[in-house]
């Protein structure tokens, strides 16, 4: 929600891109910690329970975004993004729980109703305006009085790491997610601001989020069977260049229909980057995954999105900032290149979990 939010933001506090960049870094850096306590919070809670309190913080902190105080909203939003942290990580650690060993179903179900999610808030902030925000906090705190008192309430069990091969490239796993993740929050993040300050596209400030992450669910739905047409190392590559070529179109401002294909072709060709290199690094693992990896992933989420809004008020031009996102994808595609050779029986084992 908050990249359709932001023109209203920056707006009411007087921001330049700079400052309101701050507030992604704001989001995933508190993420990334409480990501991390998500382990620890579901053996003390159980999962349940800590999904629960991560859904009530998500409530508070959104109703705190209604504050005339900038300041304040910045730690609003820091506080919404701890909550997103414990349930996201939470909700997927509970049904890798109870899945017993199955749980690539449960999860991807997860991720589709997530994507879902993503597209339907630009058009629920074009619709309720300042009820939006009230709106969705009532939402989650009554989310979390339901998840907390019904429901089983499984308990963190520690995975075993006894399968991981030495030498395993954790570092380039990890540089390959905080590039992407980055890259994808500063496009889906800023996009619609930058649709409001491009003459061509004015109007589709609400619409260019909404269809890049329609075509995200698109993609991920289609991944299954895109793996039994490529072999899975070119899926994420191709991927990638899909995605390079599709935010080239949306950065051009060529016209509404030229930016409304490049959101769709940047959204469908990142659509697959994010599980195949999971799925990739687990095979290669044995199974045992490191927090590494994900919490690099919201450090990328923090760094980028924030450059790109320092990028932006120094040059003057929010095209540029973006385009400074939109440049890390070719290193996506060398440091990608280097991870090695997927284990046999790896491309059956990718498309059973996605």
């Amino acid at each position: 929600m908050l990249g359709p939010l932001m023109p209203g933001f920056e707006l009411r506090w007087g921001l330049d891109d700079a400052r309101a960049g701050l507030l992604f870094a704001a989001q995933f850096l508190a993420s990334v910690g409480l990501s991390a306590a998500a382990p620890a919070l579901g053996r003390w809670l159980g999962y349940r329970r800590a999904v629960a309190m991560g859904l009530a913080l998500v409530a508070a902190g959104t109703a705190g975004c209604m504050t005339p105080s900038w300041p304040l909203a910045l730690g609003a939003v820091a506080l919404y993004g701890c909550g997103l942290g414990v349930a996201v990580t939470g909700s997927n650690l509970a049904i890798a729980a109870v899945s017993g060993g199955r749980s690539a179903r449960g999860l991807l179900w997860l991720n589709m109703c997530w994507s879902i999610g993503a597209v339907a808030a630009p058009a629920l902030v074009a619709k309720l305006g300042r009820a939006f925000l009230p709106a969705v906090a009532a939402g989650f705190a009554a989310l979390a009085v339901t998840v907390g008192v019904s429901g089983a309430n499984p308990r963190f069990a520690p995975a075993n790491p006894d399968g991981e091969p030495a030498g395993l490239p954790h570092f380039r796993f990890a540089l390959v997610l905080f590039l992407y993740v980055g890259v994808e929050t500063a496009v889906s993040g800023w996009v619609s601001t930058y649709a409001s300050r491009t003459a061509a596209a004015a109007g589709l400030w609400a619409v260019l989020p909404a269809i890049f992450w329609s075509a995200i669910l698109a993609g991920r739905a289609a991944s299954p069977l895109a793996l039994s047409r490529l072999p899975a190392r070119t899926l994420a590559p191709a991927g990638l260049g899909l995605a390079m070529l599709g935010a080239g179109a949306l950065l051009s401002g060529a016209g509404a229909g030229v930016m409304v294909a490049g959101s769709i072709l940047a959204g469908f060709g990142m659509a697959p980057v994010f599980p195949v290199v999971v799925a990739e690094y687990a095979d290669l693992s044995g199974g045992a995954v490191s927090g590494l990896v994900f919490s690099a992933a919201g450090l990328g989420g923090a760094a980028i999105p924030a450059l790109v809004g320092a990028v932006s008020t120094a040059s003057g031009s929010l095209r540029v900032g973006l385009a400074s996102a939109v440049m890390w994808i070719p290193a996506i595609l060398a440091v990608h290149a280097g991870l090695g050779a997927a284990p046999p029986g790896h491309t059956a084992g990718l498309r059973s979990r996605l």
